[in-house]
């Protein structure tokens, strides 16, 4: 499969861990991939409430990139923790570029 092309990242388009679980709770979780780049992993949403706009999980400390995580399981061992009973897995994807500070 190909690279997909994904928006920059911002805090206009990101996301905490932490309102993950009430997202789930809330059901307003449309979709959920995992994307594979050479950095690590990364985690891309959509939201029932904007279906066309997607939203990364971030940091408090940088909205402007994607959290990357270096291995899959402590990744999968957050997701489940959080509710998360699935999700795409993408191979072979890039990391979004950043808007304004912080970019990539």
């Amino acid at each position: 499969m190909d690279a997909i092309i994904l928006p920059p990242c911002s805090p206009a388009n990101s996301f905490l861990g932490s309102d993950l679980q009430l997202y789930i709770q809330q059901q307003t979780l449309e979709s959920l991939k995992v994307l594979e780049a050479p950095e690590g992993f990364y985690v891309a949403a959509q939201f029932v409430w904007s279906k066309d706009k997607i939203w990364y999980l971030t940091t408090l400390r940088d909205r402007f990139q994607p959290k990357v995580y270096k291995d899959l399981r402590r990744l999968n061992g957050i997701l489940k923790r959080a509710g998360v009973s699935s999700f795409d897995f993408l191979h072979n994807q890039s990391l979004p570029a950043g808007e304004g500070k912080g970019c990539l």
